[in-house]
């Protein structure tokens, strides 16, 4: 047996980290560091191709041993050259491994760097900082400005990130709801202001980037998109995986029967790795898959897992788009914060929902985990940009419990609200925000916004009116319940209609026990850079002010009708800048998008991520 593993295994171990290193030789030249982790790469580049290669030689020895043997001068030859050639390949494999894992990352010529943590609160930070948690934001604090960021009502993410990046209020970019798309922003946004003073722009994953247009750099849309397509056309890879991949686990991104699974996990593992997919995440992925297979995971366990692994695709895929373009202004969001909070409050403060099943009390941890790897991403992030670079972080809305003391009734159904609506030949799109529902009055709306609200006003129960009705922004109500009492006592009540017809009042209220967390209006927001001020404090910021302050930092001037303010408090030094232009939305008219065509599977797919988000319901839904 000595003999025989002498004269097999060894050549077969040379031979399996000879395939390893080729394997290598064609990702490392797209994705240097590939290798991220060395103990990781010990395990899977160098010990578990020997083992294997070396186990099929020794079972081809086995089968045809006789056939095989030779003379012994000439087996002396062949191991002394087998053990040549094995350590040869070993030693390869070595200093492959160990040179992509020290190769610095390029530092790149980046001047503004907004990284978009959906949902942080202080109200999170400010308890988990002194545990330790996130010391890379602690440190961007004291070297930096920061503070709280008031958002604006009402406080949907769409509308809230291209506020943010326009400087405009609703009535001037024109997104109203969820149910939009880049070209019906009207309002140029920072990069659309940047890419016209000649800079190459990056965005990854901002909210109403779909359909994406093409850009000096890149742009990957955000979770709206109902489509595969991106800017470039080869990162469309991702979309498709991830479609394929919902369809696969039982959800409902393949109604309609259209095919979605394009791109299987092997077409994604190769693509990924061209593209920047880092060694650590391909390993994430695979464990993973195998828990989800062979172990009983809690669903908020798996859905924390999910949402994570996702960020950590993201974030590998942005770093290699970020190599590959060096744009001078650039975007990244991260969603786990605000998806896992939504979801997992219940289990980060159980006292107030009552307490939590013995299953998830491990769960606490949840929503702090989405912020330290938030804090990971910036140390990553940060290690890419040059000295002079400012980084800006922030947040559309925070975070709180949902309902008073955590209670997770939610009031109104709005799937029933936009049924009644449509039945009435009005186009509406209809979000829920906490106890909060906003209708939004489509541009081709056959009945106008006044008209909408009269309709509402003609909900009435017991001959009161129904709902509170807000004016929000122009063409855009918000809803909440004008009905006082315990709700579920009430629930077996009459709704008077506007077309005359009753329906009970429990086809209105929506309970959601999954839902223990919904947004709040103080978001965050801190800046460092060499011309920001350390340890500042930034009080009475809105959501209007960071475009004209992002546009400062690049020397770039505010138009005339941004109603925001630069934060001038936050420079060392405050930019001298030119007199701004009365309107950048001049920029608008040279844009081309990509050409998408209707894709029935990418709307379900959306429509499902909505619902799963606590953002939409419809009437035939379980109250």
């Amino acid at each position: 047996m000595k003999k025989g593993v002498r004269r097999w295994f060894l050549p077969g171990m040379g031979l399996g980290w000879g395939i390893v290193l080729l394997v290598l030789a064609g990702i490392l030249p797209f994705n240097p560091h590939f290798i991220d982790e060395p103990l990781l790469a010990v395990l899977v580049m160098m010990v578990v191709p020997a083992l294997l290669g070396g186990g099929v030689a020794l079972l081809i020895a086995a089968i045809g041993g006789r056939v095989l043997r030779t003379r012994r001068r000439l087996d002396e030859v062949w191991v002394t050259r087998a053990r040549r050639a094995m350590l040869l390949c070993g030693l390869g494999l070595l200093v492959v491994c160990v040179t992509s894992w020290l190769a610095p990352p390029r530092t790149l010529n980046t001047r503004l760097l907004i990284y978009g943590v959906d949902g942080a609160t202080f109200d999170i930070l400010d308890t988990i900082r002194p545990l330790g948690m996130t010391p890379n934001l602690d440190r961007m604090m004291e070297r930096g400005a920061s503070g709280k960021l008031r958002s604006v009502e009402p406080l949907l993410s769409p509308i809230l990130w291209t506020t943010i990046a326009s400087g405009q209020p609703i009535e001037k970019h024109g997104i109203a709801g969820f149910h939009t798309t880049n070209p019906e922003c009207k309002a140029a946004r920072i990069w659309d202001i940047a890419e016209s003073h000649g800079m190459v722009v990056g965005m990854y994953k901002w909210l109403v980037t779909y359909p994406p247009r093409e850009v000096r750099g890149f742009m990957v849309p955000g979770w709206l998109a109902t489509g595969t397509e991106s800017h470039p056309a080869d990162l469309g890879f991702a979309r498709s995986f991830e479609q394929g991949q919902k369809a696969r686990t039982g959800g409902k991104a393949n109604a309609g029967g259209a095919p979605v699974d394009t791109v299987g996990p092997l077409g994604f593992a190769i693509e990924g790795t061209r593209h920047g997919l880092r060694l650590s995440t391909l390993a994430a992925a695979t464990r993973l898959s195998l828990e989800g297979k062979f172990t009983d995971m809690h669903e908020g366990e798996r859905l924390l897992k999910v949402h994570m692994l996702r960020a950590q695709i993201d974030r590998d895929l942005f770093l290699g788009l970020m190599e590959r373009y060096d744009p001078a202004v650039a975007t990244f969001t991260y969603y786990p914060t605000d998806a896992v909070a939504h979801r997992s409050w219940r289990y980060y403060e159980p006292d107030k929902f009552g307490g939590v099943d013995a299953a998830g009390r491990d769960l606490w941890d949840s929503i702090p985990a989405t912020y330290r790897q938030a804090d990971d991403f910036l140390a990553d992030f940060q290690e890419y940009l040059p000295a002079s670079a400012t980084v800006m972080i922030l947040s559309d809305h925070g975070m709180q419990p949902a309902g008073k003391n955590g209670s997770a009734i939610f009031g109104i159904r709005g799937g029933q609200v936009k049924q009644q609506l449509e039945d009435q030949g009005a186009v509406v799109d209809v979000a829920q925000v906490g106890m909060k529902v906003t209708v939004a009055v489509g541009a081709d709306s056959p009945v106008a916004a006044e008209a909408v609200k009269e309709l509402l006003a003609q909900f009435t129960v017991a001959g009161k009116p129904m709902f509170f009705i807000e004016e929000l922004s122009d063409g855009v109500l918000g809803l909440t319940m004008a009905i006082g009492g315990d709700l579920a006592a009430k629930a077996g009540e009459t709704v008077q209609l506007p077309d005359g017809e009753p329906l009970p009042l429990e086809q209105f209220l929506r309970t959601r026990a999954d839902f223990s967390g919904v947004h709040q209006a103080d978001g965050v927001i801190l800046i460092s850079g060499p011309n920001i001020r350390a340890s500042e404090l930034i009080d009475g910021a809105d959501l209007y002010d960071v475009a004209p302050t992002a546009l400062a930092t690049l020397g770039l001037p505010p138009s005339a009708d941004m109603p925001g303010r630069v934060l001038e408090n936050v420079f060392v030094e405050a930019p001298e800048l030119p007199d701004g232009p009365e309107s950048y939305s001049d920029l608008l008219v040279t844009h081309d998008f990509v050409v998408v065509e209707g894709s029935a599977t990418g709307d379900a797919a959306l429509e499902e991520r909505l619902r799963a988000l606590g953002y939409v319901d419809s009437p035939g839904e379980d109250p």
